[in-house]
């Protein structure tokens, strides 16, 4: 049986890692049995290749504790990042989303990827509380400039999804521009064939039916009225950590929302 082939691998792929970890309770709870699945179906045709990237990993986390890694941008200026989980898909999956337009302090590639590593920390924890396995991932390009087309920050990005392997569901890049172009083509023969096809470049205008084949009606609603929003609202700039109401009073606006009940923090599903 495929299944307990596959568990079988990762109980011995753990076993081989029992010494690197042995000594640090957060790391024996991140190392569970799902996580060296996760490893093995990365590297499915060489249990010591999925074992060096483990190790690897491993190194990496013990140098840089993800777990309490904190975007110091956003600390000093909420408005630096926009990247945030936002709702769940149908299978409970972390929803991802991002906009350039929304980020107004994104052109350190180091930092952005701090803030990435974060938001993919608290993706993982929420699936080991939700049930899920993977992330989706949806990247808004409105406000995307030529300042934005630095390979660094894509070249800083393939490493660092090596220590979350097997993660992703899906990558949506919504209305990316033409300029993109030439960074994809860098990035895209170094992504393994399997990160490659869950890149999907889709415009706003088809989001919805893209979105909906893999969340529910609300999830894919929420997106498109944020993505609608980002695209109508400049200034002030969006406070999208606080809810919609309050925001409204801060400003000194009582008029409702032109959007109804859209909250710019997530999902119900995901705040209640």
């Amino acid at each position: 049986d495929h299944m307990e082939d596959a568990r079988a691998s990762a109980e011995r792929l753990r076993d081989g890692v029992k010494d690197l970890i042995k000594d640090d309770p957060l790391l024996i709870e991140w190392c569970d049995i799902d996580c060296c699945e996760r490893f093995i179906r990365a590297r499915p045709s060489s249990y010591d290749d999925a074992l060096t990237l483990l190790v690897k990993s491993i190194a990496w986390r013990k140098e840089t504790n993800p777990h309490i890694m904190q975007c110091k941008q956003c600390n000093e200026d909420p408005l630096s990042h926009n990247m945030r989980i936002v709702g769940l898909d149908r299978d409970h999956n972390p929803v991802i989303y991002t906009c350039f337009s929304q980020a107004l302090n994104r052109f350190s590639p180091e930092d952005s990827i701090r803030h990435l590593t974060r938001v993919t920390e608290d993706a993982m924890t929420l699936n080991k509380h939700q049930g899920g396995k993977k992330i989706i991932w949806v990247i808004d390009f409105d406000g995307f400039s030529f300042s934005d087309c630095n390979p660094r920050t894509a070249m800083l990005v393939l490493p660092l999804l090596d220590n979350y392997p097997d993660t992703l569901r899906a990558i949506f890049l919504v209305d990316a521009p033409m300029i993109f172009n030439g960074t994809y083509k860098v990035v895209a023969p170094l992504l393994p064939a399997t990160t490659k096809e869950k890149v999907k470049f889709v415009s706003l205008k088809a989001s919805q039916e893209e979105f909906s084949k893999f969340c529910d009606e609300n999830t894919t609603q929420w997106m498109l009225d944020e993505m609608q929003e980002n695209r109508e609202r400049r200034k002030p700039p969006k406070q999208y950590w606080v809810g919609l109401s309050a925001a409204e009073k801060s400003e000194g606006g009582e008029e409702e929302d032109a959007r109804g009940n859209h909250d710019p923090r997530g999902t119900s599903e995901l705040l209640s």
